[in-house]
């Protein structure tokens, strides 16, 4: 009986879970190498197998981010085993090449999943481990953040279809890759979000280029390209309009059936009509197609300020925006705070409306529209509507500016983490006011198509975007205050 009950609790202990002892300090520290057989950088490789040892019990969380470089097809087979990792290879290998099998972030601790970052085991079949090597940095084109996580390849050939070697960059943007062999190379670098080992469009992405050295950092400038060929997303917002969301112009979106007016932006173009037509037949770049009306609700009334208060009391007018096509406005129901009659607002266009401010006290005002204020053509009228302005240069700051070294096409922003601020054509001397007080950074893009935005990069073409530089330095905004800052643009 004594016999029996002892195989049963061997039983129960070899099916224990494994767990961490209770108490002390958390374990923060990732898994780390204690053996590997053959050894990392064994030269003149000929095994089949790869065993790793660690100093505790571990995990993969992706197999799919191991990869091995050059490539090496069919992929290996992974297994762990407590606090191992076996490598069983079944691809033949090049003669006289350096291996490497990049482990990305895969490997971690299993009970506090601490991450062995860029762990990498590297043999050669031949009697030396190449030893050319590249190092850099990745950042976003048009805000100069750094990027970690992206793909970092070197490729034969621009065709791109897969990485001869490759490495990640850390959370600082840095990436290394070592042990090259020496040839001619393509340097090219992506987020790669699927972890297919390929740049797919939607991925942010550098542009490839020859990599004429490897002494020095290599700087790589990541954006999103814009897919020209993505379907274009046409949704019924309201009983009275359409929105078709993409970068459109004015005249690549013709409708077929029906008649109205037409709201355009940056990212978006918006139909207005005031009938009720079962469906909007239409055409984008010569195709057409059709959507049918759905939607019964009736437009939300939107106006807002589209001018800065610098900009008011420069043109001495106020610009409103509305989201829905204006009919008329009436005089009489536009009024200053105190009851002063503002001069008659004019509407120039469908959707703008300008104030003129001449009788305005230019110090705190408030512009007051009576309810019915403004008719729409979809038959709504406005509820009351106040826009409250500060006209006190006391409570803004000013930013005077020097620029050397600079480009007439220049545009100069100051923004913040949510908006851009100010918006500016270059020139030498510049003086900036009716700055609200904050934090903010100042950018200079160099605008070679005139349209008054960054554009980014092609890939196709090997076009780098246009050229951007960030100041260093915070700007920080104060009440009543000046700032003098000096740029050199030079590229």
């Amino acid at each position: 009986m004594k016999n029996y009950m002892f195989c049963f609790a061997l039983i129960f202990a070899g099916c224990a879970n494994i767990v961490p002892p209770s108490g002390g300090r958390a374990d923060v520290n990732p898994p780390k190498l204690i053996s590997s057989n053959p050894a990392n950088k064994t030269t003149a490789f000929s095994s089949s197998s790869i065993l790793l040892q660690f100093d505790e019990y571990i995990e993969l969380k992706d197999k799919n981010g191991i990869q091995i470089s050059p490539s090496c097809k069919p992929p290996p087979k992974i297994i762990v085993r407590g606090k191992r990792i076996e490598f069983e290879l079944s691809c033949p290998l090049d003669t006289n090449i350096t291996y490497t099998i990049n482990f990305g972030n895969s490997i971690c601790d299993l009970n506090e999943g601490n991450i062995l970052e860029n762990f990498t085991y590297v043999f050669s079949t031949g009697q030396v481990l190449d030893s050319i090597k590249i190092k850099g940095k990745v950042n976003h084109s048009y805000s100069h953040e750094t990027i970690g996580g992206a793909t970092i390849g070197l490729y034969k050939s621009f065709d791109l279809s897969r990485p001869y070697y490759y490495t990640y960059t850390n959370t600082e943007g840095n990436f290394l890759i070592e042990n090259i062999k020496d040839g001619e190379y393509v340097i090219f670098g992506f987020i790669d979000s699927n972890q297919n080992l390929n740049y797919d469009l939607g991925e942010a992405v550098s542009v490839p280029e020859n990599l004429s050295s490897f002494e020095g950092d290599k700087n790589l400038k990541f954006f999103y390209e814009e897919d020209k060929s993505k379907k274009i997303s046409v949704s019924n917002t309201s009983r009275n309009s359409l929105i078709f969301e993409n970068k459109l112009s004015t005249d690549s979106i013709i409708i077929l059936n029906n008649s109205g007016f037409w709201n355009h932006d940056n990212e978006k173009s918006e139909f207005w009509f005031n009938n009720s037509p079962v469906l909007i037949e239409y055409l984008i770049n010569g195709v057409a197609d059709s959507i049918q009306l759905y939607n019964n609700l009736a437009p939300e009334i939107q106006l807002k300020v589209a001018n800065d208060i610098e900009d008011i009391i420069k043109d001495k007018s106020l610009i409103i925006k509305s989201n829905n096509p204006i009919k008329e406005c009436h005089s009489d129901s536009f009024v200053w705070s105190g009851g002063k009659q503002a001069i008659e607002p004019k509407i120039i266009d469908f959707f703008t409306i300008e104030v003129p401010i001449e009788n305005a006290n230019l110090k705190d005002e408030k512009l007051i529209i009576f309810p019915g204020g403004i008719s729409f053509e979809t038959g709504l009228k406005n509820d009351s509507t106040s826009f409250l302005l500060d006209f006190d240069p006391a409570n803004y700051g000013t930013l005077n500016i020097q620029c050397i070294n600079f480009q007439n096409n220049m545009i100069l922003e100051i923004y913040d983490n949510t908006e851009i601020i100010k918006k500016h054509k270059i020139s030498q001397e510049m003086r900036i006011n009716y700055i609200k007080p904050g934090t903010y950074k100042l950018r200079v893009f160099e605008d070679l198509n005139n349209d008054y935005n960054w554009s980014p990069g092609l890939i196709e073409k090997r076009e780098f975007g246009e050229f951007v530089y960030i100041y260093s330095d915070l700007l920080k905004i104060k009440p009543n205050w000046e700032l003098d800052v000096q740029l050199n643009l030079e590229k």
